[in-house]
């Protein structure tokens, strides 16, 4: 089932941030969406982690050549803010192995009983799955991390041939651009 959505509907947006994101997984889908901002209508953005500092792309390990090619995000918003958003993204990358991610996990619990849609893009459904926000639902995610974040939600209805899969309110896909598609749908 998809949510009968106007663009309208769609005017406060989050991305949830964490140590080791995938930036594409953050910027892919807030490019289109600020062009519908500039040309559409009007979308507020939130950026939102556990603290206001910076947050880091650099992964927690895999760094053979030692690299300091790390860009930082900073936050607009923390987890403990009261925010009224209608769409929540769940970036994935890295950071979504991390078995240290209680905060992300709590707040996205906290967020999906009060959002229009949640969506988790790349290997973000594994975090979502961590959350106990996609069980019982279809869903999907990158099919090189298959196993992995089938194992952190054994409770999901996973999918595994899809490129992205609505499901009511839960919205996933297996990359970045695939969701969007759809999404565009809706605010465009």
């Amino acid at each position: 089932a998809i949510p009968d959505l106007k663009g309208s509907d769609i005017r406060n947006v989050g991305v949830v941030l964490f140590q080791a994101l995938d930036m594409i997984d953050v910027f892919g889908p807030l490019d289109p969406l600020q062009l519908v901002s500039l040309s559409v209508q009007q979308l507020n953005l939130h950026l939102i982690a556990e603290t206001l500092d910076p947050v880091s792309t650099a992964p927690v390990a895999m760094n053979k050549f030692n690299s300091s090619f790390w860009p930082t995000i900073p936050p607009t918003n923390t987890f403990a803010d009261d925010l009224d958003l209608d769409l929540l993204i769940v970036p994935g990358g890295p950071g979504a192995r991390n078995p240290n991610l209680g905060a992300v996990t709590d707040y996205i619990a906290k967020m999906t009983p009060k959002v229009k849609i949640l969506m988790t893009i790349c290997t973000g459904s594994g975090i979502a799955a961590r959350a106990g926000v996609l069980d019982g639902h279809l869903a999907t995610t990158n099919k090189n991390a298959w196993a992995t974040m089938k194992a952190m939600g054994p409770k999901v209805n996973w999918v595994s041939p899809a490129r992205f899969v609505i499901d009511g309110k839960i919205w996933s896909s297996s990359g970045v651009s695939l969701v969007f598609s759809r999404l565009s749908k809706v605010c465009c």
